[in-house]
């Protein structure tokens, strides 16, 4: 019952005009490829060693060798080039996993050597400081530190200790001797003292421009209270610095009177120069 169908189907396709076509074309070219493969093996059985090919037969051979060659090749370039095989896959697969194996193994016999060895430490992750390239660096580090060691701020003063101490035994460990640290010391200490007398003289002249200008009015009362708090900051500072008693009572009024004298030839001066604006003016 079931075999009715299926051949009415094949008897159907084959009545298909289509179908019948292509049917004879392939019929065609069997025939064709029937005939032409024993033209060639006779061409070059029946012709003798001491006869030449006639020059058509010759075109003839060398034209249907083109063919089959070339039809050799378009199937060897439809044909998949690449061929792989489970065994190869697998092969490939145990490589890789042998490969991250060993890499495995080397890292924990570093680690295990690495462990209880310091050179071993800081020959693979140590990072190499030369200390000897920045020695300049060093030495201005070690000048700013001691400059800030003597601050009036005691957290600032502490915390600079500290870093004298560090960088000084680093610039003993690069070869620089005690005689030349000693003198870093003084040239720091002689840049605080010169940079605290100019300090001095500058607030000491903003005191008495103050009081000659606004004189002792209550307005004038924060600025010199301000003034005079700075006053105090320069002569612990100097104090710290190893001057103890520099800025005496008579060293600041030498100072005041220094002082009034630069403002007097200031005003002077200014005194001058209106007086002959006065009189340009008073020409026109």
């Amino acid at each position: 019952m079931l075999n009715a169908p299926i051949e009415n189907a094949v008897l159907d396709i084959e009545e298909n005009p289509y179908y019948k076509k292509i049917r004879n074309e392939l019929r065609q070219k069997a025939v064709k490829e029937a005939e032409m493969k024993p033209k060639e093996t006779s061409v070059l059985q029946k012709v003798p060693n001491n006869q030449l090919l006639i020059p058509e037969d010759i075109f003839h051979s060398s034209a249907v060798q083109k063919e089959q060659k070339d039809t050799v090749i378009k199937e060897d370039s439809l044909r998949d080039s690449v061929q792989i095989t489970a065994q190869e896959l697998v092969d490939e697969l145990n490589e890789s996993k042998k490969a991250s194996q060993e890499q495995d193994v080397k890292r924990q016999q570093l680690i295990d050597r690495m462990k209880y060895n310091g050179l071993e430490i800081m020959r693979n992750l140590a990072y190499k400081i030369d200390f000897s390239a920045r020695k300049e660096e060093f030495k201005e580090m070690f000048k700013y530190n001691l400059q800030q060691s003597r601050s009036d701020n005691m957290f600032v003063s502490r915390f600079s200790q500290f870093k004298v101490g560090v960088v000084g035994q680093i610039l003993t460990g690069i070869g620089i001797p005690i005689e030349e640290l000693k003198k870093l010391k003084k040239q720091a200490f002689k840049e605080v003292f010169d940079e605290n007398c100019l300090e001095m003289q500058e607030n000491i002249y903003n005191i008495e421009l103050v009081e000659i200008i606004n004189g002792k009015k209550r307005r004038t009362k924060r600025s010199l209270k301000m003034f005079y708090e700075l006053q105090m900051k320069l002569i612990k500072t100097m104090n710290n610095i190893g001057r103890v008693g520099y800025w005496s009572k008579s060293r600041l009024f030498e100072e005041k009177i220094k002082q009034c004298k630069r403002i007097r030839d200031e005003m002077s001066t200014e005194k001058a120069h209106l007086e002959y604006l006065l009189s340009y003016y008073g020409q026109d």
